[in-house]
């Protein structure tokens, strides 16, 4: 005979509902958390090296030639279609063109002008590249919104979540959050990809398969190489789900037209300079697909195999060895674990990677769309240990140790980008100890590497046509630069001895790997009988350094460079 419950005691499904509301609270108070945690971070410092009245642009390479080629139209910012540059996809450019007319119309950022500059405040450079950095920091914590979202439609909110956590505070992610590039909205776009393609698979419908590949066309517009997330899509249309059935040859053959018509779409809606100047960007693609066969000068010369190059330092420095060390585990754990989606992650990251290492040109940055796929294969470490608890205890234990160093060291580079930046520092140095009309010689045509001792060392412009600028604008100082076509040029510490030698680590550290002998007799001859003071832009944290000393990829030395300033005694 059934016994009835006694007063006060709760059913085991009641007790099972409760747990359940508690832990989804507990999720999303995490997610809060992870979304406030990647705001923060990369809100921190996102005015770094702003346009003012010593730099005509910023001490990002790419930041200025994004602006002027971009967003300006014949140095006007007005929304225009046909931006005429296309090394790089519109679409970033595009929305960078909507934000600042929202700007231009209510104000929300606004930074006065360069005194010669007759312009709005809210139509500075400065304000101009602020509003292109936001809009850029906004799709970084989207993304986490975007990762935590793709834990809940697999029904694992749980590594959603981790999977946020992680690209919140990864140090690749968090300093090129700050940056009016393309970058990051491409990832966020891959990841929206990710997302899609993983409903794709469940549902198998015309409409999951339009919107994948929509997404799939609207990165490609953002960076062209991401158009490797075609994989995702046509690998969920050919795979089966969990709990669907293989469609048939003619359904799958239906849905994966579906998916390349409308990334085709896609790419048109977010780069249509592709139809409305084809000359112009089909002689840009050609342009950059040449440049990554051959390479950039000595920046990547040497480095050896691609695929173990992005591994052993772009991916090195970008997540710190701990954080490394947890997506090596995790990616290496799903394998075995053979879920579909999981699958269709591996396929992205197999073949983006596999593109990317056979490139010369090899940027820390173009890891970042491999991210958001091997944080969410990380995120599933603790679901794969869950049947034994000492598995279970580990896979936490590497998730935590690679978070907080990631944490640590992204923190530190934010810090860094808030303070005065070394070549601030340096510039104001030589202002103190040279008098007007000194001479200061230079390795390199200066340029964004260098203390803006003029404007005009962070023109946009081509080495060659800023060279000449520098040689006829007035200064403070008379400029030594090397030769034309040449670096580390010693006439250039020639007699008359010059005042002062200025070398960063951006502009030699390749040339000193290499062990090029031109720059070790520069750097010989600019210590004699100089003092050398050195400014040092690479963060510590309670003392503890955050970065390596040594080596650095180089757009992560863009935000803490060491400038040596030989001074004569």
């Amino acid at each position: 005979m059934r016994r009835g419950r006694r007063r006060g005691e709760v059913s085991p499904q009641s007790r099972s509902d409760s747990a359940s509301r508690t832990r989804a609270a507990g999720l999303l108070l995490a997610i809060v958390v992870v979304v406030a945690a990647g705001a923060v971070l990369r809100l921190w410092g996102i005015r770094w090296g702003l346009p003012n009245a010593d730099r005509l642009c910023t001490y990002h390479p790419d930041e200025g030639v994004n602006l002027f080629n971009g967003v300006l139209a014949e140095g006007v910012a007005r929304p225009h279609l046909d931006i005429g540059f296309y090394n790089y996809g519109s679409l970033y450019f595009l929305l960078w063109q909507v934000a600042v007319a929202a700007n231009s119309a209510y104000g929300l950022v606004s930074i006065p002008p360069a005194p010669a500059a007759d312009l709005p405040a809210t139509e500075s450079l400065a304000s101009m590249m602020l509003v292109g950095r936001l809009l850029t920091a906004c799709l970084g914590v989207a993304t986490c919104i975007v990762l935590w979202g793709y834990g809940r439609a697999t029904r694992d909110p749980r590594g959603g979540v981790i999977a946020a956590a992680l690209w919140a505070v990864c140090p690749l992610a968090v300093v090129h959050g700050h940056f009016a590039t393309v970058d990051v909205t491409a990832t966020f776009l891959v990841a929206c990809t990710m997302v899609a393609s993983v409903q794709l698979l469940d549902r198998k419908t015309f409409a999951w398969a339009a919107v994948s590949g929509l997404f799939v066309g609207l990165s490609a517009a953002a960076r062209y190489n991401v158009a490797a997330s075609v994989v995702m899509p046509l690998a969920a249309v050919l795979l089966r789900a969990g709990t669907g059935r293989r469609p048939t040859l003619r359904h799958a053959a239906a849905l994966a037209g579906t998916v390349i018509a409308c990334a085709v779409a896609g790419f048109l809606i977010g780069c249509p300079g592709a139809v409305l100047n084809w000359p112009k960007f089909s002689a840009d693609v050609l342009f950059e697909a040449r440049k990554s066969a051959e390479g950039m000068g000595l920046l990547f010369q040497g480095t050896g195999n691609g695929w173990l190059y992005h591994y052993a330092s772009s991916l090195r420095h970008g997540l710190g060895i701990a954080l490394l060390a947890t997506v090596t585990v995790g990616a290496v754990v799903s394998l075995g674990r053979r879920k579909p989606g999981d699958v269709v992650l591996l396929l992205f990251v197999v073949t983006y990677y596999g593109l990317m290492g056979a490139a010369h040109v090899r940027f820390a940055r173009y890891m970042l769309p491999v991210l958001p796929a091997l944080f969410l294969l990380t995120g599933g470490l603790p679901e794969a240990a869950n049947r034994w608890r000492p598995a279970r205890v580990g896979a936490w234990c590497l998730i935590c140790a690679g978070a907080l160093h990631a944490c640590f060291v992204a923190t530190g580079l934010s810090v860094a980008m808030g303070d005065r930046d070394p070549r601030d520092r340096a510039a104001a140095f030589i202002t103190r100890s040279l008098r007007p009309g000194a001479s200061v010689a230079f390795g390199t045509t200066p340029w964004y590497w260098s203390p803006p001792l003029m404007p005009e060392f962070t023109a946009p412009i081509p080495g060659a046509a800023r060279r000449t600028a520098l040689l006829v604008a007035r200064g403070r100082y008379v400029l030594r630069l090397p030769g034309p076509e040449r670096e580390w040029d010693l006439t250039a510490l020639g007699d008359p001895a010059p005042d002062a030698v200025v070398v960063s680590d951006l502009e030699s550290q390749d040339a000193l790997r290499l062990r090029r002998p031109e720059v070790t007799s520069f750097l010989e001859r600019a210590a004699q009988g100089r003092r050398k003071h050195v400014f040092d832009g690479r963060p510590s944290v309670l003392g503890l350094p955050v970065v390596s000393g040594g080596y650095l990829p180089n757009d992560l030395l863009y935000v803490c460079p060491r400038v040596s300033v030989y001074m004569r005694r």
